[in-house]
This record gives structure tokens, sequence and C-alpha cells, in this order.
């Protein structure tokens, strides 16, 4: 099984980019630059969540 995955890495590594783009415009550009003042702390909560590195 680990062969056939490998064998498709250029797939997986594109379809997983693809889909950090889709999220990245799709939920966290909007929340961003709403006009509503807690989704945008909302979202820069989550930003730095997701971006917080771990020691």
């Amino acid at each position: 099984m680990l062969g056939q995955i490998a064998g498709h890495t250029g797939i997986v590594a594109a379809f997983v980019g693809g889909a950090v783009v889709l999220l990245i415009l799709g939920v966290v550009f909007p929340a961003v630059w709403s006009r509503k003042s807690a989704r945008r702390k909302a979202a820069a909560d989550v930003i730095d969540r997701l971006l917080r590195r771990r020691e």
C-alpha cells in the first residue's frame, strides 16, 4: 500500500496544496476582510493558532 502511495506523491502533494489554497481563499481571507470586528478578531485568533509553532 505504501508503494502505491509513493508512486502518486505528486498528485497527493498537488491535492493537498490545492486544498490549502482553497481554505485560505475561501475561509481565511473573507473573515480577515470582514466589516465585523468580532469576525476579524476570531479570524486572527484562528490564524495565530494555525501558525503557532510547537516547541
